[in-house]
């Protein structure tokens, strides 16, 4: 096969769909992982399921393990500018030299084999060989969808992770917290220990059910006994076991993953002066959740109902601060809970105007479909533009000093935005 480029691989992914469809058997990719030398063997890997909090969880932890000089590569998804941020070495994007090495590795691998890979697929077998490359100690595996039957889950972790469970990808995982919690367990392993958010009733006892026939110890995890002292435009301040925490972001739901970080931390084979730990949380960088950009204006990736409930809460907290009127630009794909979402954002915030721009992206909801739902539900002022740059120019121009402008809908608009800011910076 012939020599590849960082360019190949690059364009690999920008024009493979990334619709969770035609996954390979597990007996296919495990047949891959042999052929490709076990990429994963002696690695310490820590896997986190959840549906909101786990990207946040593994930037945490992550940011622990660098805290102790320890080598991570860390496993995400999506990204948002750049597709080697899905496999971060050591908190960095690794070099495209060994991207383009792994893809043609990963590539004659396939073609030994005669299979296809699906975009999650190559994404995931191509940070493992990057991780090998690296020679790193830990690998930080995030879930895609779900966790019974996602690709992620033919790996055996020394510590499994489940954050906040809601409803999204109902179409995959089921329509009911239940059915969707039973396809997040899925990744808890005999013996291997689960930290856990057990804020929700019914998820804490099925997990206890499940690691109770599984024989492993289930660690549960809320915010109970815990306390925020104060929070900044860019930062919140709470109090745990006595001791006092600093976050580098705006939103409180970050106070649970960070929890679910701290102890997982007593789990490992690691140990971490509370100084250590103090620090990892505080200069943890993790784009697009409740990301403050300039003064009134905020990003944040929700795109389900939990999470846009969780970010209205947080804009109602800077609302009553400010005291201007919201300007949104908004996108949202379109297997999400739309009309959910919309309805939740017109009747709670009550936007002065809503900024749609037309997105690159075909997953994404046309514009013109978006207006009329913001219409059903009350909300008249609504613009429509032919890209990211322009609405933001537009919802700049109409800002007015105590006015909030809220990026929100999805990670692809958020990408986007980091993008447009990057370029006015350079």
């Amino acid at each position: 096969m012939g020599k590849f480029c960082y360019e190949d691989c690059e364009q690999y992914f920008s024009s493979t769909s990334k619709s969770p469809v035609e996954k390979n058997a597990v007996h296919t990719l495990k047949a891959l992982l042999l052929l490709l030398g076990n990429p994963q063997k002696e690695k310490k890997i820590i896997h986190v399921a959840g549906t909101n909090g786990k990207g946040s969880v593994c930037a945490y932890l992550s940011t622990l393990l660098r805290e102790i000089d320890k080598d991570v590569g860390c496993f995400i998804s999506p990204h948002l500018v750049d597709i080697r941020e899905r496999f971060c070495v050591n908190l960095q994007l690794p070099s495209k030299q060994i991207c383009a090495e792994a893809f043609a590795d990963l590539k004659a691998a396939q073609q030994l084999m005669g299979i296809e890979l699906t975009f999650f697929e190559t994404a995931f077998f191509l940070a493992l060989l990057i991780f090998r490359q690296k020679n790193v100690e830990y690998i930080v595996l995030e879930t895609g969808i779900g966790g019974r039957q996602d690709t992620t889950n033919i790996l055996t972790p020394i510590l499994s992770i489940i954050t906040s469970i809601s409803l999204d990808h109902t179409d995959v995982l089921g329509n009911s917290l239940e059915e969707i919690t039973k396809e997040k367990m899925g990744i808890l392993k005999s013996g291997v220990p689960v930290v856990y958010d057990a804020s929700h009733t019914m998820v804490d006892r099925l997990i206890r059910q499940e690691a109770q026939e599984k024989e492993l110890l289930a660690i549960p995890i809320d915010t109970k006994s815990t306390q925020i002292q104060n929070r900044t435009k860019k930062s919140i301040c709470f109090i745990a076991d006595q001791e006092e925490f600093t976050l580098p972001f705006f939103a409180d739901y970050q106070v649970i993953n960070a929890l679910l970080a701290l102890e997982a931390t007593k789990y490992l084979p690691e140990r971490w002066t509370l100084s250590q730990k103090k620090k990892a949380l505080a200069t943890t960088v993790w784009k697009g959740r409740m990301q403050y950009i300039q003064d009134g204006i905020y990003l944040d990736g929700a795109h389900n109902e939990a999470a846009t409930k969780a970010c209205i809460r947080q804009v109602k907290i800077l609302q009553s601060q400010n005291l201007g009127e919201i300007r949104l630009i908004f996108a949202v794909a379109k297997e999400k809970q739309i009309e959910k979402i919309v309805s939740l954002l017109s009747k709670e915030l009550l936007p002065e105007e809503v900024y749609l721009p037309k997105m690159g992206n075909t997953r994404m909801v046309e514009p013109q479909h978006l207006q009329e739902l913001f219409s059903q539900h009350g909300v008249n002022q609504v613009k429509l533009f032919f890209s990211v740059k322009e609405a933001y120019i537009h919802a700049l121009s109409q800002k007015r000093s105590k006015d909030l402008i809220l990026i929100l809908g999805s990670l692809y608009l958020v990408g986007e935005m980091i993008a447009l800011k990057h370029e006015e910076t350079h």
